[in-house]
């Protein structure tokens, strides 16, 4: 599958990375009842799939396995924050 590019390999395990959010996120706007608000979807799940992907890549490129372990520590602690803050205002967002 590869032909040996490091550029297309690259490539290939973001586009791997998007796409594995991106379905993570489609089940779950697929799976929501309708009642309150679905606090993350598409979007949400493709980007941290990505910002994921590039922590990965760093740490492996650095060897340093304790800068993915920092942004998995950086990204749950905003999304654990986005989502206390979200809750308790309402109304807010496009579907309203």
């Amino acid at each position: 599958m590869f032909d040996g590019n490091p550029h297309t390999e690259l490539f290939y395990q973001f586009g791997l990375a998007l796409l594995i959010g991106a379905l993570i996120g489609l089940q779950r706007e697929h799976a929501h009842s309708g009642v309150g608000e679905l606090f993350a979807g598409v979007r949400t799940y493709a980007i941290v799939g990505v910002i994921g992907c590039a922590g990965g890549l760093v740490a492996t490129t650095l060897q340093a396995p304790e800068i993915f372990a920092a942004l998995i520590v950086v990204i749950g602690g905003l999304l654990i924050a986005a989502y206390v803050l979200g809750s308790k205002q309402e109304g807010l967002g496009t579907n309203q």
